[in-house]
């Protein structure tokens, strides 16, 4: 996993780690200074941030038509009732079909042979 992080040149930058600002310092005067910097740097490079910020669903009816880039497009399936269900709708007893299934499991370097009983 990754972040985007905006560099104080309004330069955006990829990290794998990050840290939260602490609240206490967030409430600083100086801090609160370097971030209303930041934004006008920000604002300035890349311009105002566009007010249409929603998820377009698309849909087999809809023309061919042009989102704006910040528009995050979002797929309708072409059978509904076919849509993978979430992992929290899955009850117990769907995973009956692997008691008594044989797997093979690692086991001082050797495999071994192991039968699911539960």
């Amino acid at each position: 996993m990754c972040y985007w992080i905006m560099s104080e040149t309004a330069t955006p930058i990829v990290r794998s780690s990050v840290q939260p600002i602490p609240k206490e310092d967030l409430e600083l005067d100086e801090l609160k200074a370097q971030i209303n910097a930041l934004e006008e740097k920000i604002k300035a490079r890349f311009g105002e941030s566009p007010s249409d910020d929603s998820i377009h669903t698309y849909s087999l009816d809809d023309s061919e038509e042009l989102l704006p880039d910040h528009v995050t497009p979002e797929y309708a399936p072409m059978d509904p009732e076919s849509k993978m269900p979430e992992a929290d709708d899955w009850e117990p007893e769907a995973y009956d079909e692997y008691i008594s299934a044989e797997v093979r499991l690692p086991r001082d370097g050797k495999e071994i042979l192991g039968t699911v009983t539960g």
